[in-house]
């Protein structure tokens, strides 16, 4: 477990039988289910790394730190307390401790 969280946040995937989406598109939460809610977790911004695409898309990389859950690489991640997902970009499962993952988000027009 994490010795302390700042926010909470739930796991959404693809439904079964459902096609896989686009990888690159941003993170849309249509047709995914809740496999985990209320995990507890930290998001954040450790290298100030975000730019601006065409002036009108914003795009962020945070790193996630959370317990260990079912997580696999082709879910999103949704904050609990702000209602913003995540595409996740890298996962690194540490067994029995917790998880880390790398979560872009893309806002605006894509």
């Amino acid at each position: 477990m994490i010795p302390l969280s700042t926010t909470t946040v739930s796991v959404l995937r693809l439904s079964d039988g459902t096609d896989y989406d686009e990888p690159y598109g941003g993170a849309e939460p249509l047709n995914r289910t809740v496999v985990v809610a209320g995990l507890p977790a930290v998001i954040d911004h450790p290298n100030g790394n975000a730019q601006l695409a065409g002036g009108v898309q914003a795009i962020g990389e945070y790193q996630l730190v959370c317990d260990n859950a079912d997580l696999s690489y082709l879910d999103l991640i949704s904050d609990d307390g702000t209602g913003k997902v995540y595409r996740i970009t890298w996962l690194i499962a540490y067994p029995g401790d917790h998880i880390e993952a790398g979560l872009r988000a893309v806002e605006g027009e894509s």
